[in-house]
């Protein structure tokens, strides 16, 4: 049996990806320069399942900017967020949607 996953995205988050990977200690680490920063948020945006939300939740009190994240999930009918932010993982659950590391998430990935 053959699984597939889609990754679930909307606006506000790329655009707040291609903002965080334009910063100086990000470029550094990565060793991108602008054309394939440029390259790599157009590669997700064609891959992405790219989502409106429309609820708006309040869900992470310490990092209210992570629950465009929640949003984007529960909008985009996810399973998984995937992440390591600590703000976010906190929550573990909402809805239907299970909040796990990337670590967490390799079995998933390897289940029959």
């Amino acid at each position: 049996m053959e699984r597939r996953f889609t990754i679930v995205t909307s606006e506000p988050l790329l655009e707040e990806l291609e903002r965080v990977l334009g910063y100086s200690r990000i470029f550094k680490h990565l060793g991108w320069d602008d054309e394939r920063r440029v390259a790599y948020i157009s590669r997700l945006r064609q891959r992405a399942e790219i989502v409106r939300p429309v609820r708006r939740l309040t869900v992470v009190s310490d990092d209210p900017d992570d629950d465009r994240v929640i949003e984007a999930a529960v909008a985009g009918r996810a399973d998984y967020i995937v992440s390591g932010d600590a703000h976010l993982l906190t929550v573990q659950r909402f809805e239907a949607v299970q909040i796990v590391t990337p670590a967490a998430f390799l079995p998933v990935l390897d289940a029959d």
